[in-house]
Order: structure tokens, then C-alpha cells, then sequence
């Protein structure tokens, strides 16, 4: 038992390492073989993109993950109803797309068609692939997570390599897309079984409405959260050098990625392993600490690690990069960061997600007031977001006990209420 748990554990964090991974070996080739205002803008048009794939992509896996936990007595899982909702996101990359080229990001004409069929396949690959991570996660089927993530960070690293000096914003999208492509294509082979692809057109339509329903408070708060961090970003663009600023805080943020994929993960296998086992026996008080017991004290340490390493990270990318204000704030990122997941996972186990759109609306307020008031520096960035998720933190504990009462002493309530 304790030797199929650790190969679980390991399955998921080098799928993660692996997809992140490509992430960052494209974000070092741009930052090393471009210009810093080209990587800028590359960070700014990652970032608007985002705000797609955070709104329709991570927020409806959490239901997705969790609805295939409790479901563990079936063994398959339709997934037509999220791929079909996944259309959603490619509207909204059509969207992301327009604001884009009115705002001379991206340069769309007769003879530059790329960005509009690039930026939509980057998003609904991702978004889909991420569906079927979300399923085999809930149904703890973890052998097609890593041969999926091998496969595809082998095959779309050799192509990056060979084309590291042909790199600009449109070829580093092409190429992020490419890695989830493949890898969804190799998920779909390797989860042939797990998967139930045909429903009847009146359950087909019913269960889509029904999953869209579920996820609506995470879609708005994770819209709200996706955009807030654009905006305070292209703020930052706004000002004297900015997309060198940009630039720089982004080298320092991939390390803070490293550290949300070790946390992420802990999460999604923690509440998994709850969900299953003690669900009806806990508060949500009772999850959400058992749940930081697991996770905080391996959040602590890894931070202290990239605390130590990041300079010298950022010093062999691109010594002009470096900022040494930087490496102080990267680990209360994480930290903040890993108690509002948490906090977040918890309140969608016990079904208390419709007040998370209230929470991140007012915490994205105060953020972007913020941001708008004092951002001049890439640090001041860093601190946009520490108030983004210390503010979400307190309103969503405030907002839960209005609905609730007493939090130690909350009954767990139906998810899909």
C-alpha cells in the first residue's frame, strides 16, 4: 500500500515536472536567446492567455477531480460533457486574441495569420488535456499521467532545442501548444479504457448544464483571479522600461511555479486521499488543517530551497535579469499561495465554493487598487500578489462563517448544491 502510494506521489509530480518543465525550458530559451523587451511581451500575452485557461481549464478540473473521487465504484468516467464546455475557452482565446492586436501586442494581418490559429490551439489543448489529468487523478489511474508527460517532454524538447534560435512569441506559443497536443493524443491512447466517450443526446445535453453549473462560482472566481494578475502586470508594462520589469519579475516567478507544482500536487493527492476515506466524519476546520499538516511543512522547506538557488538560477539564464529584492518574496508567494489552495479545495470538498466569486471579486479590487497606486518595481508586483492571496484568505474565512457558523463544527454539505 505505502509502495503504491509513493509510485502515485511520483507519477503525478513528474507529470507536473515535466509539463512545467517544457514551460520553463521555453520561458529560459526566450529569456536567453531574445531580447528582454521581446520576453516581456511574451509574458504579457502568456499572461492574458491565462486568463482563459485558469477560468475554464483549473477551476472546472477541481470539480471534475473530485466528482471522479467520490464516483470510485465506476470504473469509467464521460468526459464528452467537459470537452464540450471546453468551447468556451477557445470563444474566449478569440477574445484574448482581438484585445491583443488592439493593443499592438500581437500583429495580425494578410500575411501574419499565426497568432489566430496558434493562440486558439494553444488554449484548447491545454484545456483538454488537463481534463483527462483531472480524471485520472480523481480515479487515482496514474501510469498514462507519466507515460503521456514522457512521450511528449522528450518529443517537443528536441524540437525546442534544434529551433532555440528561430524563437519568437508566436513559435514559443506554437511550441507550448505542440507539448499539450501530443501529450492529450497519448492520454487519449493510454486511457482508451478508463474512458466512456459515447452518452445519449438528452444526457449528453443534461450533464453538460449540470457540470457548467458546478463549476460556475470557480469559473468567475477563477476569471477574476486570471485577470487581476494580467492587469497588475501590464500595468507594470505601462511604466518607464516595463517590459524589462516584466521581464525580470518573470524569471523570478518560474521558480515560484516550481514551487505551485510541488504544492498543487500535495493538494490534489491529500484532499484525493481524504475525499475517499474520511469525508463523512470531518469538519471543514478538521479537513482544511489535516490538510496543511500534510502540506505546509514540505512547502516550507522547498521554499527555503529556492530561497537559496533562485540567484544563481536567474544568473546563468540571463545575468540581466537578476534582481536580488526578488529572492526574498518568492517563498511568502508560495506560502500564501498554499494556504489559499488549501482553503480553496476545502471549501469545494464541503460545497461552499459559491462564495469564492465575492471573495476573489473584492480581493482582485484591493489588488489592483494596489497595483494601480504603488507598482513601479518588479518587487512591488511580487507584493501584489502576497495581498491578492493574504486578502482572499481572510474574506473567504469571513464569508464562510456568515454561511456556516461555527467553522469547527461545520456539517459537510453536498458539493453539488
Amino acid at each position: 500500500m505505502i509502495k503504491k502510494k509513493i509510485v502515485n506521489i511520483a507519477s503525478l509530480f513528474l507529470n507536473s515536472i515535466f509539463g512545467k518543465g517544457f514551460v520553463l525550458i521555453v520561458n529560459i530559451l526566450m529569456a536567453r536567446y531574445t531580447t528582454t523587451d521581446l520576453y516581456g511581451r511574451f509574458v504579457l500575452i502568456r499572461s492574458a492567455i491565462n486568463v482563459a485557461e485558469n477560468s475554464f481549464s483549473t477551476t472546472v478540473n477541481s470539480v471534475v477531480m473530485t466528482e471522479a473521487a467520490i464516483e470510485k465504484e465506476n470504473h469509467k468516467y464521460n468526459v464528452i460533457p467537459f470537452l464540450i464546455s471546453g468551447v468556451i475557452g477557445v470563444l474566449v482565446a478569440i477574445g484574448i486574441i482581438v484585445f491583443l492586436h488592439l493593443n499592438s501586442l500581437i500583429n495580425i494581418t494578410s500575411s501574419n495569420l499565426s497568432a489566430v490559429f496558434i493562440i486558439p490551439f494553444f488554449v484548447i489543448s491545454c484545456f483538454f488535456n488537463n481534463a483527462l489529468l483531472s480524471i485520472n487523478t480523481g480515479k487515482e489511474v496514474f501510469p498514462p499521467i507519466l507515460k503521456s508527460s514522457t512521450i511528449s517532454f522528450l518529443i517537443t524538447t528536441l524540437i525546442i532545442f534544434f529551433n532555440k534560435n528561430n524563437l519568437n512569441i508566436y513559435t514559443a506559443l506554437l511550441f507550448l501548444g505542440i507539448y499539450h497536443c501530443l501529450e492529450l493524443c497519448f492520454k487519449l491512447y493510454f486511457n482508451r479504457n478508463l474512458l466512456q466517450p459515447f452518452y445519449s443526446r438528452s444526457n449528453l445535453y443534461i450533464d453538460t448544464l449540470d457540470l457548467l453549473k458546478k463549476s460556475k462560482p470557480l469559473i468567475i472566481s477563477g476569471f477574476f483571479n486570471a485577470i487581476v494578475f494580467f492587469i497588475i502586470r501590464y500595468l507594470l508594462s505601462l511604466t518607464d522600461d516595463g517590459y524589462k520589469k516584466l521581464a525580470i519579475f518573470d524569471i523570478y516567478f518560474q521558480a515560484f511555479v516550481i514551487l505551485m507544482i510541488i504544492i498543487i500536487n500535495l493538494v490534489n493527492l491529500s484532499s484525493t486521499a481524504l475525499i475517499k476515506k474520511e469525508i463523512k466524519e470531518l469538519s471543514y476546520f478538521c479537513f482544511y488543517k489535516r490538510m496543511s499538516f500534510y502540506i505546509l511543512p514540505t512547502t516550507i522547506t522547498f521554499s527555503a530551497v529556492i530561497y537559496l538557488l533562485s540567484g544563481y538560477f536567474v544568473n546563468f539564464v540571463n545575468p540581466l535579469l537578476y534582481l536580488k529584492e526578488l529572492e526574498f518574496y518568492i517563498p511568502i508567494m508560495a506560502f500564501v499561495f498554499s494556504l489559499s489552495l488549501i482553503q480553496t479545495r476545502s471549501m469545494i470538498v464541503f460545497g461552499f465554493q459559491k462564495t469564492l466569486p465575492k471573495s476573489v471579486f473584492i480581493s482582485s479590487l484591493i489588488t489592483v487598487f494596489y497595483a494601480y497606486v504603488f507598482v513601479e518595481q518588479p518587487q512591488d508586483l511580487s507584493l501584489s500578489y502576497i495581498i491578492f492571496y493574504i486578502s482572499s484568505i481572510i474574506l473567504n474565512t469571513i464569508f464562510i462563517s456568515f454561511t456556516g457558523g461555527n467553522l469547527g463544527y461545520v456539517v459537510p454539505k453536498n458539493s453539488n448544491n
